[in-house]
């Protein structure tokens, strides 16, 4: 008697090497670890199958052990079998029982299918083994002349790439369920069952000698929309439950498909299987052998084209303000203050003042009352050094302004922010009197802030198109035009969608649609809504060619050409374009460009921005910076960004720096925060599932 056992738990790893383990089959039981060289190796796996081994003969016999993955042949030798106390005289039945015993534990496993990151299909088989006994069937499947009999199959799949395919088919060129008893003739009593009719995409009942496969419908699962909802294994199933023929070798058929999630820890599929045949069918075991074959997704290797800025300028950066006088006493108390920010994102502070000077009074120019403390600095004198309690993330940047008089508040009042590498935008508010809501116009449209336990003002930025990277704070000085002396100020952020929200507030006869002119030209910006009746001020962008990424401000109030006030604000993109535009009163236009640049090395656009040019510079120069945009291909699933820090060209988790703040814009472009690294030029190695990039480099000065 030859008994043939498979090893149905194949897992194949990126070499295509094969390892077989054991595991729970579907009814709940253990496959039995047996060592066919035990002499006592058939008579425990007799008892182990509910079969009496009490007589005292002995016998022999041998057999083939094949232990096989579908893929690979482990082995196919003859094996000594001995059992002791087994009759002679029920030898026969024992062993039909054996055999029957064996099939069944060995067919109807779980099996497992490991996926690499070399996006190579795996294939593992089983046999799919259905159960016919006319004689004791009973359930919702049997009638008076036919029994609907079923399987089920668990297969899951291990990968850590973003989804996979799954697909079946029989090992041959045939779909028939054969009966694989051994003293039945491959035509005796019909041993074969057809495949059904039905298809994946029209399932249908199983008529009489026929067998088919089922998944239970599942709307995560398009190829499982035409099957019933509920299957089961057994006589249980209903006889107009829908079926489907299982695809020979020739065409495997894809049963599931995920997309997104590695499934490192597995993922799970029951195919069911089952055969409708006449109660004058033979009993027995009707197998044949599936072949499930998984695939994972492969996704395009991430291309970069441009990186920008291409070179950041390290070190301190720092801000410079005052507070202005307090006319509160009969001091006329007044401060100034320097405050610098590290690349550790700590933020240290010196202040002085004049007249009844108070740190504490004016340290709330640059952070909520009490929410800094002292840091020696040696010979008795101190920095003072802003917590960070109540801020999210890493402090990346800093801004400050003042304001001596606005429509609502004739006392002046000043304003420091904090820019977060997680966008967020943290704000604190020296004002000796007046109204906090008309203060804070000037930093965002009325009420588009909220105030934290410590006392941080946190700007709202809902309605904008992404997370800010970059704010300026400006002033467009008196206008001297008329008699109201009008005067604005305004807030500008840019966001990682390389757009730009202002927010203005000023007194006098405050005209929006003029002083705007100090951060775009004539019309070049839309309103958009940020609720309650009140909005930003976006900036158009049709006259700029490529991506915004800084923005720059700054105002001048007399020069030696023009004795009147102006105001330029100007905006750098990723393709090194320079774009302002400027506010002017009264004056020269060459001459105040003559700030910018050298005389006429500008021209003006049919918009009305003026565009710097940029000739006579090095090409390899770029503005520092820490956000750097990436653009290119295929980065929409980009999952980091590393600074090669040994420059070898392979990725290594433990030296390799990751970068912060990593935003994916569109399949072609993202956008992320720079780590510190010590000067020099580096590899940028990107990844996404299953590919490692080197591309690109960013210098360090």
């Amino acid at each position: 008697l030859s008994t043939t056992i498979p090893s149905v738990n194949a897992v194949t790893n990126n070499t295509n090497q094969t390892t077989t383990s054991t595991n729970t089959s579907s009814n709940g039981s253990s496959t039995t670890n047996l060592d066919p060289s035990n002499p006592n190796y058939l008579n425990s796996v007799l008892e182990a199958n509910g079969i009496d081994t009490s007589s005292t003969a002995s016998n022999q016999a041998n057999g083939s052990n094949n232990s096989s993955d579908g893929n690979n042949n482990d082995g196919n030798g003859s094996n000594a079998i001995t059992t002791n106390d087994v009759d002679p005289t029920t030898m026969a039945s024992d062993l039909e029982s054996l055999n029957n015993a064996l099939k069944t534990q060995a067919a109807n496993e779980g099996i497992s299918l490991s996926l690499s990151s070399n996006n190579q299909p795996v294939s593992t088989t089983n046999p799919a083994t259905i159960n016919i006994d006319p004689s004791t069937a009973t359930g919702s499947g049997v009638t008076a002349s036919t029994i609907l009999a079923a399987t089920s199959i668990t297969s899951n799949v291990k990968t850590a790439m973003p989804g996979y395919s799954l697909s079946i088919s029989t090992n041959t060129d045939n779909s028939n369920l054969v009966n694989t008893d051994s003293n039945l003739s491959s035509t005796q009593n019909g041993s074969n069952i057809l495949p059904t009719t039905g298809t994946q995409t029209s399932p249908t009942s199983l008529s009489t000698n026929t067998w088919g496969y089922a998944m239970k419908r599942d709307s995560n699962n398009k190829y499982t929309t035409k099957f019933d909802t509920t299957y089961t294994t057994g006589n249980t199933n209903s006889l107009t439950s829908k079926w489907a023929k299982v695809p020979t070798n020739q065409a495997p058929q894809t049963i599931k498909h995920t997309e997104g999630t590695p499934q490192a820890a597995g993922d799970n599929t029951t195919v069911y299987y089952a055969a409708n045949v006449p109660k004058t069918k033979t009993a027995g075991n009707y197998q044949t052998t599936i072949t499930y074959t998984a695939t994972a997704n492969v996704l395009a290797k991430p291309e970069v084209e441009k990186v920008s800025p291409d070179t950041i300028r390290q070190g301190l950066s720092m801000i410079m303000g005052d507070a202005p006088t307090d006319t509160s006493g009969e001091s006329g108390a007044r401060a100034n203050y320097t405050c610098y920010l590290t690349n550790a994102g700590s933020v240290y502070c010196a202040i002085g003042g004049t007249g009844g000077f108070d740190v504490a009074r004016f340290m709330s120019a640059v952070a909520p009352d009490g929410q800094y403390e002292v840091i020696s600095a040696g010979n008795g004198y101190s920095w003072y050094r802003i917590k960070t309690d109540g801020i999210d993330g890493t402090i990346t940047q800093i801004y400050t302004n003042s304001v001596q008089v606005s429509m609502y508040n004739r006392y002046p009042f000043t304003y420091t922010c904090y820019l977060t590498d997680l966008g967020g935008v943290y704000c604190a508010l020296w004002l000796q009197y007046g109204d906090v809501p008309n203060a804070m116009s000037f930093l965002a449209p009325r009420y588009q802030y909220e105030v934290d336990n410590y006392g941080w003002y946190k700007i709202k930025t809902d309605a904008m198109d992404g997370s800010v990277v970059q704010m300026i704070m400006g002033d467009a000085p008196t206008d001297t035009s008329g008699e109201s002396g009008a005067r604005a100020n305004y807030t500008c952020y840019l966001t990682n969608a390389g757009s730009v929200y202002c927010a203005i507030g000023g007194t006098g006869g405050f005209d929006v649609a003029r002083f705007m002119s100090a951060v775009a030209p004539d019309g070049q910006y839309e309103v958009i809504s940020a609720g309650n009746g009140y909005s930003w001020y976006r900036i158009k962008t049709d006259g700029i060619d490529g991506t915004i990424t800084q923005i720059y401000t700054n105002s001048v109030q007399v020069s030696m050409y023009n004795r009147y006030p102006f105001t330029y604000t100007c905006y750098l993109t990723d393709l090194g374009g320079v774009y302002c535009a400027l506010w002017l009163q009264y004056g020269d236009v060459p001459n105040a460009m003559s700030f910018l640049a050298p005389r006429y090395q500008y021209e003006v656009d049919n918009y009305g921005w003026y565009k710097i040019k940029t000739d006579a510079m090095d090409s390899s120069s770029s503005t520092a910076g820490t956000t750097i945009t990436l653009t290119g291909k295929n980065l929409s699933k980009v999952t980091n960004v590393y600074i090669d820090a040994n420059n070898n060209g392979i990725l290594d988790e433990g030296t390799d720096i990751a970068v912060s703040n990593l935003k994916i814009i569109s399949d072609t472009q993202l956008t992320f925060t720079a780590p510190s690294m010590s000067p020099g030029t580096y590899n940028l190695i990107i990844t996404n599932p299953g590919n490692v990039v080197v591309k690109g480099t960013l210098t360090y000065r």
